[in-house]
């Protein structure tokens, strides 16, 4: 029985090897009589990445455009706050090693079934991409169409394109997507303070209330409710500990100009402190009816902080990256006004009624 299998076993693999051989005889064949096959989609882009100084992505129903300036790339239509480099790399990369696969079609009536329409065309679909350099001349352009999933995973998946100004519509390797919101080039990083590191929160709500939460050392595991009602049971301790982390790991949901807004005097805020000296000012706003919340930052030397193992198990910093953090928070963030996800948002203006259970009713 054991060797009726290993025949089958060694004549399928035969066959298969043989079928493979041949897909890539035929496959050879095909891509020897059509020599437009193989080629770069744009054979010297790989080598002028590092000129591109824009990257324009337009659509029917707008445009994102992307500049690189001294500090690093932009977004235009973000005020100009800081892209996701790291994804922008990567598309210009993947762009820069596509390959054509096939020539479709060149009649203008069959665009749209790959949506490589010119914008012109009433109901496109596709997007004009241009890569222009720091002169302006334009390096490289195409309209991006459909893409197509392989069935052998990421590295099979295909685009429908056509170089601007051409004729020639081409199938060609990877997936050329490029994001249509303009939250998804943001850098969304905006603060990460861990929880670790809180000694204290403090909410001042609009209207005069007030919560405290506190830790008195870096080893304490909870934090505990200043000023706490005698009369009421505590909810868990993670309530009250979600406060404290409510500045760990933040990242943006959507990002403005802090420009000529004002924040209203009574304008609810949060204060976050450190055992390590960093002080995180929150201040909370609404604008056209959702929550924004804009960040500051100051270091006030801490009285005494911990050393040696005792720093770095609670993930404090000493007074020199203290600082240093001040400031790198203010410069990045203190122009700016952040809308937040609700579960980040919503800890750090939470009421001291949030923390404990409601008072028990007299009969």
């Amino acid at each position: 029985m054991r060797s009726k299998t290993l025949v089958a076993l060694a004549v399928a693999a035969i066959a298969s090897t043989a079928a493979a051989t041949y897909f890539a005889i035929v496959d050879q064949r095909l891509s020897l009589s059509d020599p437009t096959t193989g080629k770069p989609l744009f054979a010297n882009l790989a080598g002028r990445l590092n000129d591109v100084a824009s990257v324009t992505f337009a659509r029917k129903d707008g445009t994102l455009t992307l500049v690189r300036t001294p500090p690093g790339w932009r977004l235009v239509e973000k005020g100009n706050y800081s892209a996701a480099f790291d994804r922008l790399r990567k598309f210009l990369v993947d762009l820069s090693e596509s390959k054509t696969v096939e020539a479709k079609t060149s009649s203008p009536a069959v665009y749209g079934s790959l949506d490589v329409d010119d914008l012109s065309v009433p109901d496109a679909k596709g997007v004009l991409l241009t890569l222009k350099d720091s002169g302006g001349t334009t390096i490289a352009s195409l309209v991006i169409g459909k893409a197509r999933t392989g069935r052998g995973g990421p590295s099979s998946d295909t685009t429908y394109v056509r170089r601007a100004g051409e004729a020639q519509a081409w199938l060609v390797s990877g997936r050329l997507a490029p994001e249509k919101d303009a939250d998804r080039w943001l850098d969304r990083r905006v603060v990460d303070v861990s929880r670790e590191r809180v000694r204290e929160v403090a909410v001042t709500l609009a209207d005069g209330t007030k919560l405290v939460v506190r830790r008195d050392k870096p080893a304490d595991l909870d934090f505990a409710v200043a000023d706490a009602p005698d009369d009421r049971a505590v909810k868990s301790p993670y309530e009250r500990n979600a406060v404290g982390g409510a500045w760990e790991m933040v990242e943006l949901d959507d990002v403005r100009p802090l420009g000529d807004f004002k924040f209203a005097d009574d304008a609810a805020q949060a204060e976050a402190r450190t055992f390590d000296g960093i002080v995180l000012r929150t201040r909370f706003a609404e604008i056209d009816g959702k929550p924004w919340i804009h960040l500051s930052a100051r270091f006030e030397a801490p009285g005494e902080l911990p050393t040696g193992e005792a720093l770095g198990a609670a993930k404090l910093k000493n007074a020199e990256d203290a600082a240093k953090e001040v400031a790198d928070i203010n410069s990045r963030l203190a122009a700016w006004l952040y809308r937040v996800p609700d579960y980040k948002l919503e800890p750090m203006r939470r009421k001291l009624d949030d923390l404990f259970e409601p008072a028990a009713k007299t009969q």
